[in-house]
């Protein structure tokens, strides 16, 4: 007979299959949270670590890019960097305790970054050349020298008029360049004292005229066009050299009587002996006002009005080919260009160019030390700068407009 089921009650402490399943789904469920916030701390780590060097990263990218596209950069200290656009539009970066500052064109401020231990900004530079102010001096910028051949002597009567010539090279200036790829140049220069070898013979009372033409060519002392300008003073004010008269029937020297000019007009049978001036006279020609320009030639008619004689020293040469020096015998004569020359120097203020060497920043180091890590570092070249090889071109300090009251 089979035996009964027994009616004993089961463990508490047996799991059933169903329950194994479910305890083991729950276990999975709890292990996979657990391992996703573990991950999703990682995660975060590394995101905030990222985070900071991107932020670090992102600002030295914008300084970079400001200073490329500058017009111009200046670092009043290592610490600061001042960056200007071409409106003339000024930002600002700069270090101030622990934290990386900009300061933009409106005036606003911004922290760029901050726990930063070191900001440092180093420049290369690059020369460029510009012209600053001219230099003004008194200088003597026209010379006829004394020539080595005997000295000989000519006078001027009324109606006889001498033309001595000069032109004034670009190259005469009196202070060289100090940029030896940039000679300097002589711009302008106005006629003061005229100094030659000139002397009265007779004061009849007249004066003597000097008047400023435009010549020829240079070295063709010829008259061209009219008077560009003149002026006259007494003979009077000349040294006198001295002469006789001579008898050319008697052969003998005759002595003047009562006032020389006259009695010498009365007698017009004896002929004038003149010695040849010896002093070189400062004449003054600022009277003429006139502004000398460079390549150009001009030239100084001096003649008498009124009574009396002049004399100048004159020396002969080999040909009139660029003697600077023309005669005209009497008014109706032409003029005609002599094989002489009359030793003399002009003076004047004279305006001449002048050169500097400007230093234009066109790298720009940046160095930033974060208050935990190394020392990151890079550097931006200004584009108007690097690609600009004409000394004389691209900008230097100061070259910008003023806009918005701020100032590079």
């Amino acid at each position: 007979m089979p035996t009964p089921a027994s009616s004993r009650p089961r463990s508490s402490l047996g799991l059933t299959m169903v329950e194994l399943l479910i305890a083991a789904s729950m276990g999975a469920v709890i292990m996979v949270g657990a391992a996703h916030t573990t991950g999703m701390f990682g995660q975060n780590l590394t995101e905030l670590l990222d985070e900071q060097d991107t932020e670090l990263e992102e600002a030295m990218s914008l300084i970079a890019h400001d200073v490329r596209y500058a017009w111009q950069v200046s670092t009043p200290n290592p610490h600061t960097l001042n960056v200007v656009d071409a409106t003339g539009l000024r930002t600002q970066y700069t270090k101030s305790d622990t934290k990386l500052e900009v300061v933009r064109p409106d005036g606003s401020t911004g922290t760029l970054l901050e726990d930063v231990r070191g900001v440092t900004f180093t420049t290369e530079t690059i020369e460029r050349l510009r012209e600053d102010a001219p230099l003004q001096r008194t200088h003597s910028f026209w010379t006829a020298s004394e020539p080595s051949s005997p000295a000989a002597v000519e006078v001027f009567p009324a109606g006889r008029e001498l033309a001595l010539g000069f032109s004034v090279d670009s190259s005469s200036i009196f202070q060289a360049s100090a940029v030896p790829e940039a000679p300097e140049q002589l711009i302008e220069a106005d006629l003061g004292t005229f100094r030659l070898p000139i002397a009265v013979v007779l004061d009849g009372g007249g004066d003597v005229e000097i008047t400023l033409y435009r010549s020829w060519t240079p070295g063709d002392a010829r008259p061209e066009g009219p008077a560009l300008a003149s002026t006259s003073f007494p003979m009077r004010n000349l040294p006198t050299t001295p002469s006789s008269f001579w008898d050319p029937v008697g052969l003998q020297t005759v002595t003047a009587t009562g006032r020389v000019w006259d009695w010498w007009v009365a007698n017009p049978q004896y002929e004038l002996v003149t010695t040849t001036p010896t002093a070189d006279v400062p004449v003054d020609l600022a009277a003429l006002a006139a502004t000398i320009q460079p390549g150009r030639s001009y030239t100084l008619v001096i003649r008498v009005v009124g009574n009396g004689n002049i004399a100048l020293r004159t020396h002969s040469l080999a040909s009139a080919d660029g003697s600077e020096v023309a005669l005209k015998a009497d008014v109706s004569s032409p003029w005609v260009a002599q094989a002489a020359t009359v030793p003399r120097v002009l003076t004047g203020r004279a305006m001449q160019t002048d050169t500097t060497v400007r230093d234009a920043v066109s790298r720009v180091f940046i160095s930033i030390t974060p208050a935990e890590g190394d020392l990151l570092t890079t550097s931006a070249s200004i584009a108007g700068q690097m690609f600009v090889r004409d000394p004389w071109l691209g900008n230097v300090p100061g070259e910008i407009p003023v806009l918005s009251g701020v100032t590079p």
